[in-house]
């Protein structure tokens, strides 16, 4: 399949299931307001940081010695037995600090916090394990089924009165339920573990864990400082900021998780030439979605965040901030990604690490002097210089083209796009948390969508010539 083709599977895969958490989160924002879901949010937090010993490093270890083929059901018991201790360990810590937890979070939801905890890291066990079996294409189908079921099982439990405890309950019945169903896909037998399999996961997971840990920095780094100095009611309106912020990266993460496999297995070829074109594609697309919804925020971000309620609308300036954030930060982890599937892992390790220190840093000092707005700004400039040394770092290893004329095409398009946006929302009666005012948002988004991409094939004749070949039937007019 073409690179192309696997990203567009890759977006309208996530897409999809995109949609049905969009719906649980407007579901849940809707009914519990701002400090409802903030206090379900920082719950989250402490989620993702009580699991981090398993999900940093450990998953991708067991992945890797299962998928050598040398003894996998010694490696695949060792690994569940090191997940367990992680669950041990971490629901001791978790349990000694109740009090100072269940204050942060606003709600008495530890124990089924615990349960939660043990159910996402069984699931993030079996999903190793699928991939070192070279089950990746069931992972990639169980992953969105897993979003659809937690998100139809959250809507139903708010639905008959519960709170963020069943919002929880429900996340913990949902993992649980697919890393049994993952069971069912693999086909390894159970083995006597010994010290040696455990020494040959830990020394592989030592080396993986700053690369995971810089995506937990950014996507949990902010929400968990704000919750030491904001109240939960904002920490729901920065959330739903940058829930909305995210579903614009759905599309870079899909180039990045196409192009890796075949930059490393380029590498590996000494085919530099060809890595080459694919950097450039990368970003040459990276900004498809991100640069228009930069232009549209700005816009009608007030409108787009009253369909989660009124307490929202504090949070457009914020919205703003984020999609830049997003949107600086897909650029990085494309460069990243490419020095990775060179082979380059210490100078990933080295961009890595500037990126969390610059992130913790400039959250804490801003968060404690502009609050929501620091966060916003901090995770901008902490992504900013990242960039910067993943460029200097990359631009060392491999000559590559800077595709800015694509890049000037997009911005041209989201511009012509914003102007008529602009004009639609002008015309439109004024924003109403009503049906019938949602319903012109969503309209105007389209309208809008529709005029980018016309623009886009209009001024652009890579653009025409990339959709043409990738589309799975032939549109003459396209290929002009």
């Amino acid at each position: 399949m073409k690179v192309g083709q696997s990203s567009a599977v890759y977006f309208f895969s996530k897409f999809s299931s995109s949609i049905i958490g969009f719906a649980a989160t407007f579901y849940i924002a809707r009914v519990l307001g701002a400090s409802g879901y903030g206090s379900y949010t920082l719950a989250l937090t402490v989620l993702a940081w009580l699991k981090i010993g398993g999900r940093i490093g450990l998953g991708s270890a067991i992945t890797k010695r299962m998928s050598e083929g040398d003894e996998p059901a010694a490696y695949f018991v060792t690994g569940f037995g090191m997940m367990a201790a992680v669950f041990a360990i971490a629901a001791t810590l978790a349990l000694a600090f109740r009090t100072p937890i269940e204050s942060y979070v606003g709600a008495s939801v530890l124990s089924i916090l615990l349960v939660l905890l043990g159910a996402e890291l069984f699931r993030s066990f079996t999903a190793a394990a699928l991939k070192g079996q070279h089950l990746v294409h069931v992972y990639a189908v169980l992953d969105p089924i897993n979003v659809t079921a937690r998100s139809v099982l959250q809507i139903g439990i708010i639905a008959v009165g519960f709170g963020v405890g069943g919002l929880l309950a429900a996340y913990a019945f949902a993992s649980v339920a697919i890393g049994l169903v993952s069971l069912i896909f693999l086909s390894v037998g159970l083995a006597r573990p010994t010290v040696r399999h455990a020494r040959s996961l830990f020394d592989y997971a030592k080396y993986a864990w700053l690369g995971n840990l810089k995506k937990m920095s950014f996507s949990w780094i902010d929400v968990t400082v704000l919750g030491f100095f904001v109240s939960q009611s904002l920490v729901g309106i920065y959330s739903i900021a940058w829930s909305v912020a995210a579903l614009l990266t759905i599309f870079s993460k899909g180039i990045s998780e196409t192009l890796f496999p075949e930059i490393s297995k380029l590498s590996t070829r000494d085919d530099l030439s060809m890595v080459q074109n694919l950097v450039t594609d990368s970003l040459r697309y990276n900004g498809l979605f991100m640069i228009p919804g930069l232009v549209g925020a700005a816009i009608i971000g007030e409108r787009v965040l009253l369909i989660y309620g009124p307490e929202f609308v504090g949070g457009a300036t914020v919205l703003i901030i984020l999609i830049f954030a997003r949107t600086i930060y897909s650029y990085q982890k494309q460069l990243v990604n490419t020095i990775n599937g060179l082979d380059k892992p210490n100078i990933a390790f080295r961009i890595n690490a500037v990126f969390v220190v610059v992130n913790v840093v400039f959250n804490v000092v801003l968060i404690w002097q502009y609050e929501l707005l620091g966060a916003a700004v901090a995770t901008a400039l902490a992504a900013t210089v990242s960039l910067g040394y993943a460029y200097v770092a990359l631009e060392g290893l491999l000559e590559f083209e800077i595709p800015m004329i694509d890049v000037v095409h997009q911005c041209l398009a989201a511009l012509v796009m914003g102007l008529a946006t602009y004009g639609l929302a002008t015309l439109a009666p004024p924003m109403e948390d009503s049906v019938s005012g949602h319903l012109i948002t969503v309209a105007i988004i389209g309208i809008g969508a529709g005029i980018y991409f016309l623009t886009l094939l209009a001024i652009s004749s890579q653009f025409r010539s990339t959709v043409e070949r990738n589309l799975p039937f032939d549109v003459p007019a396209i290929g002009r």
